[in-house]
């Protein structure tokens, strides 16, 4: 099921009107209709609020939203939230162009030489301090 067939569930099984439900979740009965009809989502506090009231995991609530093959992939020591994480930085890496990819490893590259190059000039810093102390 979707995420707005997952919400309707949980009012539903829980005998609330969408009028109760957004008032119980402080936002308009008009925001609970566009969830149910798939408009939109509710803001992350709200989606962990109804996650954990109604005891939904993540993976219940947004089951069809996620890919399956692809969270069948993931490890299974990973928690849901971090499977997410990487679902969507992995989407997000297919997604982008030749040129796109090269630029992001270029960049990288760039960082970790100059991370490796602040260590080397701390170490070396730390170095020098340490010899000059016991020199004099």
């Amino acid at each position: 099921m979707s995420f707005a067939d997952n919400i309707i569930k949980v009012r539903k099984e829980n005998d609330l009107t969408q009028e109760q439900f957004a008032e119980e979740l402080n936002v308009s009965r008009q925001a609970i209709s566009k969830w149910e009809r798939g408009i939109g989502y509710p803001e992350v506090e709200k989606i962990l609020y109804i996650s954990n009231r109604y005891g939904k995991s993540l993976d219940e609530l947004f089951a069809d939203e996620i890919d399956v093959s692809r969270r069948e992939n993931c490890s299974d020591d990973l928690k849901p939230v971090e499977k997410g994480v990487l679902q969507s930085l992995s989407d997000y890496w297919a997604n982008l162009s030749a040129k796109e990819r090269k630029a992001f490893k270029v960049i990288g590259i760039i960082f970790i030489i100059l991370l490796l190059g602040n260590i080397v000039y701390d170490m070396g810093y730390d170095l020098g301090r340490l010899i000059y102390n016991i020199l004099h």
